[in-house]
């Protein structure tokens, strides 16, 4: 059975201190990560204070990682850098990456190679534009995302992956794709997988949705049965937001 999974990506927001205020309020308020797996992805600067401060329970996540292991890259963080803090999973292609930083399958891949190679877990995202979305063309989209992006790992690392699922029309718009928009795009991508690896990797495999996600529509998202959890922007800064959304997503 697959445990639910949702990870707070703070994005660029919250200094060190504000990190550390941030779990003095939500830690009384948090009961624990029975039937679920909570992982909070805050930037950098902060990945050492939230080791720290966090509940013992909840798991860290890097919100990017560089491609490659070691050497004259200014400016990059590596794998085993994101190791001595220590970190649990990276996040990989979010849309910001893929649109802001034009990053590329390519270079995405690489990033995945390094990360499951390296021992941590990866949080592959896709996801569709608004155009490519009315030209009928998402499941295309994904598809191409998730040849390129998964080339190379065997059924074993597939252990170590996660995907996720946003569409880049709903990311920090308030536009929430439907339930039925979500299953439906996570049952292809679930299927893909089998087609794959096979029925047990893809089974096995934890889908999770992001874009716009709220205590208002989680419940409903994350009831279906191939969504298994959700990648959270905005509504995980503030600690009483956040632990209302992990209390419906149980």
């Amino acid at each position: 059975m697959r445990t639910k999974m949702v990870v707070a990506n703070w994005k660029m927001n919250k200094t060190p201190k504000e990190c550390k205020a941030f779990f003095r309020a939500f830690s009384p308020l948090y009961k624990g990560s029975r039937n679920r797996e909570v992982v909070i992805a805050p930037s950098y600067i902060c990945l050492p204070q939230a080791e720290l401060s966090k509940p013992a329970s909840v798991k860290l996540s890097a919100q990017n990682v560089s491609g490659e292991a070691s050497g004259a890259y200014t400016g990059e963080i590596s794998v085993e850098m994101l190791k001595a803090i220590p970190c649990d999973y990276v996040i990989i292609g979010h849309s910001e990456r893929r649109l802001l930083f034009h990053e590329s399958d390519e270079e995405i891949q690489k990033k995945v190679v390094q990360v499951i190679r390296g021992g941590l877990g990866g949080i592959l995202c896709v996801g569709e534009t608004r155009n490519e979305r009315k030209g009928h063309q998402t499941l295309e989209v994904i598809t191409r995302q998730l040849k390129v992006g998964l080339q190379g790992l065997t059924s074993q690392d597939l252990q170590q992956v996660t995907i996720a699922y946003e569409p880049v029309w709903a990311i920090g718009t308030g536009e929430v794709a439907t339930a039925i928009q979500v299953e439906e795009v996570h049952r292809w991508i679930r299927e893909f997988i089998w087609n794959k690896f096979g029925i047990e990797e893809a089974s096995n495999l934890r889908i999770i949705y992001g874009g716009s996600v709220k205590a208002e529509n989680i419940y409903e998202i994350a009831s279906k049965p191939n969504v298994d959890g959700a990648l959270i922007g905005g509504a995980s800064l503030e600690a009483k937001t956040f632990i209302e959304i992990l209390e419906r997503i149980k």
